[in-house]
């Protein structure tokens, strides 16, 4: 026992030794000087052990150094002295400890092990492969690294996908007036973390964690897609290792995509509000100001697909009352085409995007840009410019109440998007032209000569003509968007019709499936 509670206090010790070196590191002075008492207190404190007896001089000594360094605020050297001479002192001690303890076997595919810290992590055998769920070295320090990803200012409520042994979750914790819901869809990683967690005991204390056994993770799917994290005090997380816990193929798919999606969402947060800001400083007007121009006629809705080829040239027979509305990526080929669209519309927030104007930057074309669009369209584009506001972008969704404008659902991709438009300005028909939402031929776009080497995947979904075509998770996705898009529109009682005038790629329910020159006629 005595041993056991050395082993305790020896990895919290060198886990805050540790996060105050990351703190010093990232320039945290205050932080460094409230935090070292208690560093000092609970290094004094394991020191006065009896395994530490012959270690305890060399520790002193080294840490004598540290002090003269951080009295003479040489903060970078002082932080050098703990984590090279201090910390390997401790660990070494912790790694003797830890051989004179025996863990027994944990059931159910998982195991527990020690750390070089002396801290217990969480394995899970996967197939042939042992996963894990924290670090073989210092967990806690690991749990700083997290939270300094998803911690916000404001949020009141975190809620997050996977326990494991709960570092992450004890560190995100410590403020009391901040909720924790943590959902963990496997009931025997609960049990295992209330058995062998070095920080169970302190999570199961506190009254605002909220632990949560939630099978198939219903419960946080659910709330995943009803919290906005721009628009609300919520935040939605995913601790990622535990993901490998799930047994369930789908599910786990499903999840990742979830992580990916709040993942690409803060990666981008920075880029989508220096767009957003020059939008709507130098866009006056939006989208709304189209609606006559749309209300009651029909909208040929060119997407980027390769069965574009096939019947692009054809639209130099539509009826002049007829609306063309372009994506970004077949600007270009419809000028070629000596077919001049009504109006472009580009959502993309990456710099690449602006390739899609090159060279047509003064064609004239009216375009429609999303609010957080890559800004370098906004600046160069010559001609008229109308600002789309997107829901679940908080930004967005304040400037279009204050405006009197409608918001619009993005669905994921330009083409989407587009539909979402063309639906709330009223519409008559859409046809949809160059939809393959696969990769027809093998190809991913129109204008691509050879089968494009990227198209391939081992998903395939029926075609048009009731064959299988191969596609990607990403336009699959899509697909099943504009099939509940255009199912939600029926159910409102919407008398909008949509023809698929693609003459390939996925079946896309809802629609009716046409050939172009029929319709033109």
């Amino acid at each position: 026992m005595e041993l056991e509670a050395l082993r305790k206090e020896l990895q919290r010790c060198i886990t805050d030794i540790y996060v105050w070196c990351d703190n010093i590191r990232a320039q945290k002075i205050s932080y460094g000087d409230n935090a070292l008492p208690e560093v000092i207190s609970k290094l004094e404190h394991i020191l006065k052990y009896p395994q530490l007896k012959l270690m305890s001089e060399m520790v002193l000594h080294e840490f004598s150094l540290f002090l003269t360094a951080y009295e003479e605020k040489d903060y970078v050297l002082a932080a050098d002295y703990m984590e090279s001479a201090v910390i390997p002192i401790l660990e070494n001690v912790a790694e003797e400890i830890i051989q004179s303890i025996e863990l027994p076997a944990v059931k159910s595919g998982y195991e527990v092990e020690y750390t070089s810290s002396g801290a217990v992590t969480l394995i899970k055998n996967v197939g042939n492969k042992r996963k894990y769920l924290h670090t073989n070295l210092c967990p806690g320090r690991e749990a700083l690294h997290y939270i300094e990803r998803w911690q916000d200012h404001g949020i009141g409520a975190y809620h997050v996908a996977g326990l494991a042994f709960g570092y992450h979750i004890e560190m995100l914790s410590r403020n009391p007036l901040v909720q924790v819901y943590v959902y963990e869809e496997d009931e025997c990683v609960v049990e295992i973390a209330k058995q062998y967690s070095d920080v169970w005991e302190i999570i199961a204390a506190r009254d605002n964690v909220n632990v949560i056994v939630d099978e198939g993770y219903q419960l946080f799917v659910k709330k995943a897609g009803s919290v906005s994290e721009n628009s609300s005090r919520e935040k939605i997380c995913v601790y990622h290792p535990s993901l490998q816990t799930i047994a369930n193929n789908s599910l786990r798919d499903k999840m990742e995509k979830i992580f990916l999606q709040i993942d690409n969402s803060e990666r981008w947060a920075t880029n989508l509000a220096v767009n957003f800001y020059y939008n709507i400083t130098h866009i006056e007007y939006g989208v709304e100001a189209l609606k006559s121009r749309f209300e009651g006629k029909t909208v040929y809705l060119i997407a980027g697909g390769p069965s574009l080829d096939l019947n692009i040239h054809l639209l130099k027979e539509r009826k002049p009352e007829n609306i063309v509305l372009t994506v970004g990526t077949s600007l270009r080929r419809c000028i070629t085409e000596n077919i001049r669209p009504d109006v472009a519309i580009i959502t993309d927030p990456k710099e690449s995007v602006y390739r899609q104007i090159s060279e047509v930057e003064e064609c004239g074309i009216p375009m429609i840009l999303l609010s957080t669009t890559c800004f370098w369209v906004a600046r160069d584009y010559k001609a008229d410019k109308y600002l789309a506001c997107q829901k679940g972008y908080y930004p967005a969704e304040r400037l279009a109440e204050k405006k009197g404008w409608l918001t619009y659902e993005t669905g994921g991709s330009v083409t989407t998007t587009a539909l979402d438009i063309c639906i709330q300005l009223e519409a008559k028909r859409v046809v949809f032209l160059g939809l393959d939402l696969a990769f027809t031929g093998g190809k991913s776009h129109q204008g691509v000569e050879n089968p494009d080497m990227t198209a391939k995947s081992d998903l395939q979904v029926p075609d048009i003509n009731g064959k299988m075509v191969v596609t990607s998770q990403n336009l699959n996705m899509y697909r099943q968007w504009i099939e509940k898009r255009i199912a939600r529109a029926k159910e409102s009682g919407c008398q909008m019709e949509f023809i698929d005038a693609s003459e390939g790629g996925a079946r896309v329910e809802g629609t009716r499936v046409a050939r172009l020159q029929e319709i033109l006629k």
